[in-house]
C-alpha cells in the first residue's frame, strides 16, 4: 500500500537491520549428543524411565487430570496410572514398585527428570529407605530421558 500510495498518511517502514532477539533464539540449536554415551538397559527392569504428564486441560479416565507413565528400558513395556491429584504420584510409584518387584523378584532402578514434581522429601526418603537408585537428568534435555 505504501509503494502504490493507496493510503494517505501511511508511514514508510524500513526493513529491519540485523536479526531480532526472538528470531535469533528461534534459530538457536543445541549441540548433538554423542550416540552410545547414555546408559542402555541390557536386562529387564534394569532401568525404568518415568514421566508425569498434567494437569490436563480436559479430564481423562475417571475424571483424572494426571498421567504417570513407566517404561522399561529394555522391553519398552509401559504401565500407566491415571489420577486426579499430583500428590498421588508417590502412592502410584509405590504401587508400581511393589507390583514389579513381586512379579520379577528384582529391584528396580529409576531414571527421571530433575523436576520439582519428583524431588520432594517423601519421595527421597522412600528411595533411600528402599535402595532405589535415581538417575536424575538435566532439565529440558529430552535427549537424556529418551528410551533408546
Amino acid at each position: 500500500m505504501c509503494k502504490e500510495d493507496i493510503v494517505d498518511c501511511l508511514p514508510s517502514l524500513k526493513p529491519p537491520s540485523g536479526v531480532c532477539k526472538g528470531c535469533a533464539l528461534g534459530e538457536h540449536h543445541r549441540e548433538s549428543f554423542e550416540k552410545g554415551k547414555a546408559h542402555h538397559s541390557t536386562k529387564l527392569l534394569e532401568l525404568i524411565h518415568y514421566d508425569l504428564c498434567g494437569p490436563m486441560a480436559t479430564t481423562l479416565i475417571g475424571k483424572s487430570r494426571y498421567v504417570l507413565i513407566f517404561t522399561d528400558g529394555l522391553s519398552r513395556r509401559l504401565l500407566i496410572y491415571f489420577f486426579k491429584y499430583k500428590i498421588e504420584v508417590l502412592d502410584h510409584f509405590i504401587d508400581f514398585k511393589t507390583l514389579v518387584e513381586n512379579q520379577s523378584s528384582k529391584p528396580i532402578k529409576i531414571k527421571m527428570e530433575n523436576g520439582g514434581k519428583y524431588i520432594n522429601h517423601e519421595f527421597e526418603a522412600f528411595g533411600h529407605e528402599h535402595g532405589i537408585l535415581n538417575q536424575l537428568i538435566i532439565p529440558y534435555t529430552p535427549q537424556q530421558n529418551r528410551v533408546e
